[in-house]
């Protein structure tokens, strides 16, 4: 994986996933490419650095639900606009 350039990686079928990420990045995570959304999604928003980076290219995890997702009703249309969702301090 070094000469890939990643860090670490966790696998997320094992123990808690919030707690894996909180030790290969003690320091908060600061880029998250997700294109899967759900758990995963919720673990490494709480494990963000500040002003960290996250990307969201798909929700995979949601897909093929009949009911809504858990969390933000509309979150999916972030994905679907393209928009970014920014907090830019002292700008």
């Amino acid at each position: 994986m070094r000469e890939l350039g990643v860090d670490a990686a966790v696998d997320r079928t094992t123990g808690d996933l919030g707690e894996a990420l909180r030790e290969v990045c003690p320091e908060g995570i600061d880029v998250y490419l997700d294109n899967v959304g759900g758990a995963l999604l919720d673990a490494a928003l709480g494990n963000m650095a500040l002003f960290g980076r996250v990307a969201v290219c798909g929700l995979l995890s949601v897909y093929d639900r009949d009911e809504p997702a858990p969390g933000p009703a509309r979150f999916d249309q972030i994905l679907m606009a393209a928009g970014p969702i920014e907090d830019r301090p002292g700008t």
